[in-house]
């Protein structure tokens, strides 16, 4: 099977093993996982893409084989059996350009056999679209200036401002008052959602793959609001029935293949797509993770691709 796999750049040194952080470990462990089984991989950076008489190339392409990552240079078109979106450039917070990968994926879509997730999936990493899904959301504002930003925080809310599309809590902004908005960017606001910050520091993660709800866990946040880390993570012994119903809800309605639906408060706070592992946190490094090794799904997501494309 031939698979080409879309990271973000800050992935290749920890892909090429110069990183022993756990930073993407998630990524490796696909990528490995992909190579373990003999299949023919290739990996690329959302930056690199381009289109070419309405098809679309890269100017270079990494492959991993037997472990080893190594730089082909030449202009190929994207093509194959599966096509894995695991990145659209969210480290470099340029809408531009992951708005421009997005909507490439429509073109790759009608070049390889099969997209994860599909192009439509994918329109749903921005939270602006997720908003318009009848769920029950974290309440969010209409903010469309400076001056309408100000008066939401002089009412005494409490606000948390989201990149439309980010990743780890890149570029969160929490706002308590008017001199918190000091370091603000007031031009930036386009690119951002406005909601109620929630207090409670506990998120819930439901991660479905091909419509099943393949795992659940507990995150503890820690720190301050906008600047919260993930503490300890643990298996959700007593997921709600109310919640499971409501991730199927998501999964049929965005046609998303593997992702995720993050919980606050019984509040939903974003759909995304999710990682195949994740560590326990909260201990010094062990063997490149951070913590003892919670989950590990790649070879469910990788059995599931599989059983696809036959």
């Amino acid at each position: 099977m031939e698979v080409t796999i879309s990271v973000n750049e800050e992935a290749i040194p920890y892909i090429e093993r110069n990183s022993k952080q756990s930073k993407f470990r998630s990524t490796v462990n696909l990528v490995e996982e992909f190579d373990k089984r003999g299949h023919d991989l290739t990996i690329i950076h959302p930056r690199q893409i381009y289109s070419v008489d309405e098809l679309v190339c890269t100017p270079y392409q990494y492959k991993f084989k037997n472990g080893k990552l190594t730089k082909q240079e030449g202009e190929e078109m994207i093509s194959g059996d599966v096509f894995y979106v695991n990145h659209v450039a969210e480290d470099s917070m340029n809408h531009g350009l992951i708005s421009y990968f997005i909507n490439s994926l429509y073109s790759i879509e009608k070049q390889v056999g099969m997209m994860v997730n599909d192009a439509a999936s994918n329109s749903y990493r921005s939270k602006e679209k997720q908003r318009k899904l009848p769920l029950p959301w974290i309440n969010s504002y209409s903010v469309n200036s400076k001056e309408e930003l100000e008066d939401l925080v002089e009412s005494e809310e409490k606000i948390i401002a989201k990149p439309k599309i980010g990743a780890r809590g890149m570029g969160v902004n929490y706002f308590n008052g008017l001199e918190s908005l000091l370091t603000f960017d007031p031009f930036l606001i386009s690119n951002y959602i406005f909601e109620k910050y929630m207090p409670e520091q506990v998120e819930k993660r439901y991660i479905f793959l091909d419509g099943d709800v393949v795992m659940t866990r507990v995150m503890e946040k820690v720190g301050k609001p906008a600047r919260e880390k993930g503490g300890e993570k643990t298996i959700n012994p007593n997921p709600s029935v109310n919640e499971m119903n409501i991730v199927k809800t998501v999964a049929d309605i965005t046609g998303m293949f593997y992702g995720c639906v993050d919980f606050r408060q019984g509040r939903v706070m974003e759909i995304n797509s999710s990682s195949t592992s994740v560590t326990s946190g909260g201990s010094p490094q062990i063997n490149g993770y951070s913590g003892n090794l919670l989950y590990n799904l790649k070879s469910e997501v990788v059995d599931a691709i599989e059983k696809k494309t036959r």
